[in-house]
């Protein structure tokens, strides 16, 4: 008696991997994408919480930061640090890291030509650049600038603003995606983009105050930090315009 043998035709197993292919194609994007937002929230929340430390320790031994920049010069602490408060607030907090490099106007390592940081909507932030920044062993490169050297400036009375690069140098260099945005307060460093900002919210139609910095890829991507600290997600770059605080977290919903 012949055996019979079964198998698919060339023209079935063709339909087959043609479904698999459009399957993986719609399905491998999301899980890339997934992938990579837990990655930066991990990575974002590991360097906010040595900035968090750092910041706390420095304000045990200089005080306020609010008093940082006047300090007498007399000080031994502060013989190193006659410079404007933007390098002598980076420097004092430099010294609760662990850091590779500081990137200051006399370290000429850290002038790359070409280099630039963006804002989510592409245009370049010249600000950021503008500003003297520290290098952390493992890549993160942290930058310090002063607002308001009284921390009475502003609304929401911030003293300054310090942004967090994940992956330092590396591109994209993009605020909202690898470059995060804080508040430093005189009691603590806080996330832009929380519920009730009004100068960096996560929703455009909630600035009330200064440019656009919300978190969508029509604005500059200020308020996008608290959200990847909190939801652990960056689906804003997909549909901002379905997201908020009081609704949706995901693209799903």
């Amino acid at each position: 008696m012949k055996l019979k043998y079964f198998a698919f035709t060339l023209a079935e197993t063709l339909i087959t991997l043609g479904i698999i292919g459009v399957v993986a194609a719609l399905t491998i994007p999301n899980l890339i994408h997934n992938y990579q937002a837990k990655s930066t929230a991990t990575r974002l929340k590991k360097a906010y919480a040595i900035v968090l430390q750092a910041y706390k320790l420095a304000k045990e031994d200089y005080g306020d930061i609010s008093t940082w920049y006047n300090l007498s010069s007399e000080d031994e602490r502060f013989l190193y640090y006659k410079y404007d408060f933007n390098e002598q607030g980076m420097k004092i907090l430099s010294q609760y890291m662990k850091t590779a490099n500081l990137c200051i106007q006399s370290n000429r390592f850290c002038q790359m030509p070409g280099y630039h940081n963006k804002y989510l909507n592409g245009n370049t932030d010249f600000f950021v650049n503008m500003h003297p920044s520290m290098i952390l062993l493992d890549g993160t490169e942290i930058y310090f600038t002063n607002y308001s050297n009284d921390c009475t400036e502003t609304k929401n009375k911030v003293c300054g603003y310090l942004y967090i690069d994940i992956n330092g140098r590396s591109k994209p260099n993009t605020r909202g995606i690898d470059n995060f945005e804080f508040y430093i307060m005189t009691n603590s460093i806080v996330p832009t983009g929380l519920p009730g900002d009004i100068t960096a919210p996560f929703n455009l139609k909630d600035q009330a105050y200064g440019k656009d910095n919300a978190c969508d890829r029509k604005s500059r991507g200020g308020g996008c930090t608290a959200w990847v600290l909190k939801n652990e997600n960056m689906d804003y770059l997909k549909c901002a315009d379905k997201l908020s605080w009081n609704g949706p977290k995901t693209c799903k919903h």
